[in-house]
This record gives structure tokens, sequence and C-alpha cells, in this order.
């Protein structure tokens, strides 16, 4: 079976590199009407490797070689096949998803979400202060109040322990940048 998907990995490099060849890649050359057919499906080796091969991506490959007296026929046939590889011409596109927000609505969305959260902090606040417990320690770990009497506080605490959250989710975000 591995045999067979080796066989039609040279298939596939064949035909991507005669398409290379005629200074066309795969994007180009679907759009005509005398394209030549890809045999990616032929193997499962061949399957796994579609979008390097003749895909959106950049590939590498690499070719080892002997200088062994030995090894003389499979260097040569290994030469041949980075040869032909080297002829593959991919036109690698930045994948781009438009998520459609402006930024105003992206905005009303944050400040939507945000006050969403203060109001959860506050409705746990309460719930804990109803039940009588001593000291608190908010949301995920956020915040620390103890036995607040003024709603006022423990609204503004509940507001911190929110603006906090969403900070930290910010930054997560920009770290992932």
């Amino acid at each position: 079976m591995e045999l067979l998907g080796l066989f039609v990995l040279g298939q596939v490099v064949s035909a991507l590199s005669e398409l290379g060849q005629s200074g066309k890649t795969l994007r180009s050359a679907s759009s005509g009407n005398n394209t030549s057919h890809i045999p990616y499906r032929d193997s499962k080796l061949t399957r796994l490797l579609q979008d390097s091969l003749g895909g959106n991506s950049r590939t590498v490959m690499i070719a080892c070689i002997s200088p062994a007296d030995s090894n003389v026929e499979e260097s040569t046939n290994t030469l041949r096949y980075a040869e032909r590889t080297r002829n593959i011409k991919n036109s690698a596109v930045r994948n781009v998803v438009s998520t459609g927000l402006s930024a105003s609505e992206a905005a009303a969305l944050r400040r939507e979400n945000q006050q969403l959260k203060l109001e959860l902090a506050q409705m746990e606040t309460k719930m804990h202060m109803s039940q009588g417990g001593g000291s608190y320690l908010g949301h995920g770990g956020s915040g620390i109040i103890s036995s607040l009497e003024n709603s006022q506080d423990i609204a503004l605490v509940a507001k911190l322990q929110a603006q906090c959250t969403s900070f930290l989710a910010e930054i997560a975000i920009l770290k992932e940048k």
C-alpha cells in the first residue's frame, strides 16, 4: 500500500511539474478549459499532501542524497524527483476572513459584553452577601470583597472586576496577534 502511495505521489508531482513548466499554477490552470487531471484522490498520501503540493501554501522539499558509489542510482533518481518538485508553482494567498463588523459595531459589542459581565458580577456578589458570606473571591479569582455593606461599594467592586476581566481578555487577544 505504501508503494502505491509513493507511486501516486510521483504522478502528482509530475503533473504539477508539467503545469509549472508551462508557467501556470494550479489555480490559473483550473480556470482554463484544457486542464490536466491531478490524481490527488488516488492515494491517502497524496490526499493528505494535497494542500502542500498544489494548494494555497509554501512548501519546502529536502532531498537527501549519498556520495557513495553504491547509491548512485538512488541519488540520481532523488535529484530528478527534486528537479520535478522544484518546477511546481504554487500561488500562496493569505486567507483573510472578513467579519463584516465595523469599528463602531465592534465597540458596541465590547460595551455590551462589559455591561453583561458587570451585571453578572453584581448578581454573584449580591447572592453571596445574601447568604451571609464573609470574604468573597470573585469570578475567576479576579478580586476580593470583604463584608461590604454599602451596595454602591459592591457595584463599584463588581464594575472593577468586570473591567479587569475585559482587560485580561484584550491582553490575551493582543498577545495572540
